[in-house]
């Protein structure tokens, strides 16, 4: 939050010197600053309110092959920008029970940091398999991975391997909502470059009782 802070005190001088000086594009260029930082602060204290609220989850019927095309269709744009490939496969049948919507938010967050970490061109990996008493979701990406010493710490608050362009608060609240559902969330280095992470979910709700008590 300081550093965004520090961002809209620039934007307000740029936007002054803009104003004083009758240059119109200084004060477009003010505005843009000051509304991208907006934007980012927003997302910040939003991923800090879900991140301290308790929440049990919300276990729906899902077909999961669906809500991960959906998932494919919203990145669609973000992949074509920086001509990466999104590869889809999911050998789950008919409907789970899922919290459909935090499970699509963990994808999101998951689905954005391989993004950001890939050279131009590469290709993520999004699976989902299950062995009748859990549902496991894989996301693999081509990126550098993690030095072996952090892999234990990336789903902690605020720890972060891509230094300003992260709030280091994406995987710990991916790991939340995996412990709250009473799953877990593991990342391993794969052995040709980048990282894959599991989500490991319980199929059934009694399950997900057993696993809390």
């Amino acid at each position: 939050i300081k550093n965004v802070i520090q961002i809209l005190n620039g934007s307000r001088i740029i936007l002054k010197q803009g104003v004083d000086g009758g240059d119109l594009q200084r004060v477009r260029d003010g505005f843009l600053m000051n509304e991208r930082a907006m934007r980012r602060l927003e997302g910040l204290v939003m991923d800090l309110l879900d991140y301290c609220k308790e929440r049990p989850p919300d276990l729906k019927p899902t077909n999961l092959d669906a809500l991960l095309e959906s998932v494919r269709q919203y990145y669609f744009e973000p992949l074509r920008k920086e001509r990466h490939q999104l590869e889809v496969a999911c050998s789950v049948r008919g409907e789970v029970p899922l919290d459909e919507r935090r499970l699509q938010l963990a994808l999101y967050n998951l689905l954005s940091n391989a993004i950001d970490v890939m050279p131009v061109g590469g290709t993520i990996h999004l699976a989902a398999t299950t062995d009748g008493l859990s549902t496991r979701i894989v996301v693999s990406d081509e990126g550098p991975g993690v030095p072996e010493e952090d892999l234990l710490h990336i789903f902690e608050p605020f720890f972060s391997t891509k230094g300003s362009k992260g709030t280091g608060l994406g995987l710990a609240m991916v790991r939340k909502f995996a412990e709250e559902c009473g799953g877990r969330v593991f990342a391993t280095n794969r052995d040709e470059g980048g990282l894959t992470i599991t989500l490991e979910l319980p199929v059934s709700p009694s399950e997900v009782n057993r696993r809390e008590t």
